[in-house]
């Protein structure tokens, strides 16, 4: 191996300096911090999404007039006309 190889060589395993200047540790975190707050508002909105159903029944459970529609079996249909199972609304609608 002559000079050069080994000099080429050396080159390539040479990394870079990482830049520890305050404010490059200061960009980095505030990048990092960003990133993670944008997951973090990414999986809120996905949630936020999945229940926009029940909270549109939520708000309109109060209203007057308001009309929910219930899938039950022929034998509960029959307890709640025989009086066993009453239908009732609390505080929260």
């Amino acid at each position: 191996m002559n000079s050069d190889e080994s000099l080429t060589k050396a080159e390539k395993e040479i990394t870079p300096p990482v830049d520890r200047s305050p404010l490059t540790l200061l960009n980095t975190a505030i990048r990092q911090n960003c990133n993670e707050a944008d997951n973090a508002i990414a999986d809120i909105i996905k949630a936020v999404k999945r229940q926009i159903p029940e909270m549109a029944q939520i708000g309109k459970a109060a209203d007057t007039g308001f009309r929910l529609v219930v899938d039950v079996s022929d034998e509960t249909l029959r307890d709640i006309d025989r009086g066993d199972i009453k239908l009732t609304t609390d505080k929260n609608g």
